[in-house]
C-alpha cells in the first residue's frame, strides 16, 4: 500500500527481518481497503537488492484492519520463522502450494 511505501521511502529497508526477508506492514486501522486481514507472499527468482546489504528473496505484506488481528498474525509468522524446521520447510517449497501447505499444516 502507500502507507508502507511511504515507510520503506522514510525509514529505508529496516523492515528486514533476516538476510533474505523482508516483512511489509503498515499501522492496523479502521481502513476502507482491510475489511479482513491478510497476508501476502512475493518469492523472487532472484533477490532484489534494496541497498548494499540487503538482499530479498521473500517480501511478506501483512495488512489488518485492527490491531488484535495484526498482533496475532505477526505472532504466527514469527513462530513459523523462528522454527528451523519450519523455515527450511517454507523455504523448500517449490510452489505457491507448498508454501501454504506448511503455513496450513502449522495452524490445524
Amino acid at each position: 500500500t502507500q502507507q508502507m511505501q511511504k515507510q520503506i521511502e522514510s525509514y529505508g529497508p529496516y523492515m528486514s527481518i533476516s538476510k533474505d526477508m523482508m516483512l511489509l506492514h503498515a499501522k492496523p486501522g479502521k481502513s476502507q481497503n482491510y475489511r479482513a486481514p491478510g497476508m501476502s507472499l512475493i518469492r523472487f527468482r532472484h533477490p532484489i537488492e534494496f541497498d548494499r546489504n540487503t538482499n530479498i528473496s521473500y517480501v511478506f505484506s501483512l495488512y489488518s484492519p485492527d490491531f488484535d488481528l495484526h498482533l496475532n498474525a505477526l505472532t504466527q509468522l514469527t513462530e513459523i520463522l523462528s522454527n528451523n524446521k519450519l523455515l527450511s520447510q517454507f523455504k523448500s517449497a517449490q510452489s505457491p502450494e507448498g508454501i501454504a501447505h506448511v503455513i496450513k499444516t502449522t495452524y490445524k
